[in-house]
This record gives structure tokens, C-alpha cells and sequence, in this order.
């Protein structure tokens, strides 16, 4: 069987599902997604960029011309999930509680259900978790995505209300999946609203873009990053010093969930230590290199290892000064690594792109090996070094 478009679709059978045993699933879905991190999408209200896209949002609500079908897409940490949330609440709460730009008060009924997963008009497909792993699945499959047409045809909790679907990370869909959100896009209820949250437009069917308003999320500038660093992560803000700021917003890419991961992991610390080894160039001494070396025997806060850390890190800043060698680099070089000792020599007149491009290869290969194979990590660092020491000499 194809639809419209020509395009194959997995044939189903419908499923009849009571009432009340939908809005429980409903809840179920919702109550394990919500998260009381003030940061987490459900709970956060500083959104900071996209002020553009809200605008032209929030003025479609207002002429009754709001979109069925909403996909967001974008890289990943920038906020479309927040922003997928702050429009579900919008459109789930009462005249009273809403406010400009697409807000609604952190102390109104609406903003406490949807951040408990308690709100029976919201239901949020996301991929589940593995319980015999221990591990969040990798996909989002076609028995959650299945859950979602009778949801949506139920009538809302209150009179001419919504029903609001959040589908997040829908980059991860399965084909049954994307089949089975062809099949609600066909014949959207009424009063319904189905937001589409993905990190990759090209994952997605041709069918499901045509159907769907698309509205692309780029990453931040500088000065909105900067922003958000000093509004939304104020209490670590104060403990900052110097380049940290100019050093995160850089390290973040224009995504402010990476920044937190930064900020959760000591990753910004880490990051400071290993300028601060490549500072030495060209007298990297074996003392430094050991002690070096025990923080990333350790995994951080985030039970991510120090050592993958120190290799993406590692592997970031040669790319940036291949970049900046090659004048591709469209962003401006943070204060602290323009002045680092090694930064300068590879900058140098010395040090060609391509003996970059080999130091790179040879020293990814070299802590790639090391992590697959559990080599010993301390000998892994002395060999980089070793290897960063002889660039252009």
C-alpha cells in the first residue's frame, strides 16, 4: 500500500483502546519524562535566542492561523525542546495564564502539570528505556508512535481546549515509526497539535516534511551565548574567572545543553588543564605528563571518562588551528588559546596545514586504539605529546 505521495506504507491494525486507558498511558509517558532539573526542556523558561521564530509563533497563534504539524530541527542542545515545551503549555493553558511570547507563569496550574508528566492533554512520544540494560533506547519505535492517533482524537480536558503530542528526538524513528506519524499527518484531529522535535531534517521521510510546517533552529551567536551563560548558569557564573566564558561559549558551538554538559562534567576545568599542558610546548616534562595522566584514569561527575574527554578536546583544537591555518575559521580565536605556546607554534610559518592534518591523523588513530583496546592511558599521553612535540621541527 503507498500513500498519496507514492511512498510505501507499513499496513497496522487498529488498535481499540478504552478512554481511560489511554490517558493513563498518556501520563505514564509523560510522568517519565519529566525531570525537575530547572535546565531540563519541561522546566526551563529562559530560552534565550530564537526570538525571531517566537515572535512569528506566538502571531500565527494570535491570527488563528497555528500550524497543525510543527518540526523543529536544529543542532542538538540549542532548545528546541524547550521551545516544544513552552508552546504546549501555551496552547494547554488557560487565558489567564498566559503571557507574551508564548509564556505561561512558572506558578500557574499548567506549568506544574506538564513539568510532572500529570497534564492529560499531553502526551510525549520520546525513545523509552531499556530496563534489562540499564540504558535509554537508541530509536523510538512504531508501538509508542502507535499510541499517539487514538490520544489525539480524544476530547481535551476542558471545553474547545488542545491536545498537544510532543515527538522528541524523531531523528531516532524507526520507518514503522515515521509510517505510523504519516498515517496522523493524513488526517489531523481537530484541536491538535503535533510537534515534531528532530536534530536532523534528512533522517526524516520526504512525506513527513511535506506535511509539517518546518521551522529550522540555528545555533546561538556569541553575544546570545554569552547571554545565557551569565543568565541561565548564574550561581557557576560567579565562581568563573578570566577566559571561561569566552572559553565555553567557544567550546559550546552556539548550543547552550552543551554547555551544561560542559559545566556538569568539569569538562570546562579538564579543558583549562590540557591548555595548560600544550602551554609547555616545547618542554613538556614527564613529571606534568604523569600527574596529567591520573586525572584521566578517572571518569567525571557525568561518568564520562576524563580520557575521552582530554582525546575530543585534543583532537577540537587542531581542528580549530587547521581552520584558522587555512582561513576557514569564521569565528573569533578565544583570548586564551591565541596565546598559548603551542596555538602560536602551529600558527606559525613553521608548521604547514598539511603536517596538521598528519599530527591529526596519527594522534586520533593513537587514542582511538587506546580507548577500544584498554590500552594504558598514561602511555597513550606520553606518545601524544611526544608526537605534538615534533609538529614542524
Amino acid at each position: 500500500m503507498v500513500d498519496l505521495f507514492g511512498e510505501p506504507l507499513i499496513e497496522e491494525k487498529e488498535e481499540v483502546v478504552d478512554e481511560p486507558e489511554i490517558v493513563e498511558i498518556a501520563n505514564q509517558a509523560q510522568a517519565s519524562s519529566a525531570n525537575e532539573d530547572e535546565h531540563a526542556p519541561a522546566a526551563n523558561r529562559k530560552l534565550v535566542g530564537h526570538d525571531e521564530l517566537i515572535q512569528q509563533l506566538d502571531t500565527a497563534y494570535q491570527e488563528g492561523r497555528f500550524p497543525h504539524a510543527l518540526l523543529l530541527t536544529g543542532p542538538k542542545g540549542i532548545g528546541k525542546a524547550t521551545l516544544a515545551y513552552r508552546i504546549a503549555r501555551y496552547l494547554l493553558a488557560q487565558e489567564s495564564e498566559r503571557e507574551e511570547g508564548l509564556k505561561t507563569s512558572q506558578s500557574s496550574s499548567v506549568f506544574r502539570a506538564v513539568l510532572t508528566g500529570a497534564h492529560p492533554d499531553l502526551f510525549i512520544a520520546q525513545p523509552g528505556f531499556d530496563d534489562k540494560k540499564g540504558i535509554q533506547k537508541r530509536s523510538l519505535d512504531a508501538d509508542t508512535i502507535r499510541k499517539i492517533a487514538p490520544f489525539m482524537r480524544l476530547r481535551s480536558s476542558r471545553s474547545n481546549g488542545w491536545r498537544v503530542v510532543i515527538v522528541d528526538e524523531a531523528h531516532t524513528m524507526t520507518t514503522q515509526a515515521q509510517n505510523g506519524i504519516l498515517k496522523i499527518l493524513e488526517e489531523p484531529p481537530k484541536n491538535a497539535v503535533l510537534i515534531i522535535v528532530s536534530t536532523t531534517l534528512g533522517s526524516l521521510l520526504p512525506t513527513i516534511k511535506s506535511r509539517v510546517q518546518h521551522f529550522p533552529m540555528t545555533a546561538l551567536n556569541k553575544q546570545d551565548m554569552e547571554h545565557c551563560i551569565t543568565s541561565q548558569f548564574d550561581d557557576v557564573y560567579e565562581t568563573m574567572h578570566g577566559d571561561d566564558v569566552d572559553i565555553l561559549t567557544y567550546l559550546a558551538e552556539g548550543s547552550p545543553g552543551q554547555v551544561l554538559e560542559l559545566l556538569r562534567s568539569d569538562g570546562l576545568k579538564l579543558f583549562l588543564n590540557v591548555t595548560e599542558l600544550l602551554n609547555q610546548y616545547p618542554n613538556f616534562s614527564a613529571e606534568d605528563i604523569r600527574s596529567f595522566s591520573y586525572d584521566l584514569m578517572r571518569n567525571n561527575k557525568n561518568n564520562v571518562s576524563n580520557f575521552t574527554l582530554f582525546s575530543s578536546y585534543l583532537l577540537w583544537i587542531l581542528k580549530v588551528l587547521l581552520l584558522e591555518k587555512s582561513c576557514q575559521n569564521e569565528t573569533a580565536f578565544p583570548i586564551l588559546l591565541a596565546r598559548n605556546n603551542f596555538v602560536k607554534h602551529l600558527l606559525s610559518e613553521d608548521v604547514q596545514a598539511e603536517q596538521i592534518i598528519s599530527i591529526y591523523d596519527d594522534i586520533s588513530a593513537l587514542l582511538l586504539k587506546t580507548e577500544r583496546q584498554y590500552l594504558d592511558k598514561e602511555n597513550a599521553l606520553i606518545q601524544t605529546m611526544q608526537k605534538l612535540k615534533t609538529v614542524g621541527s
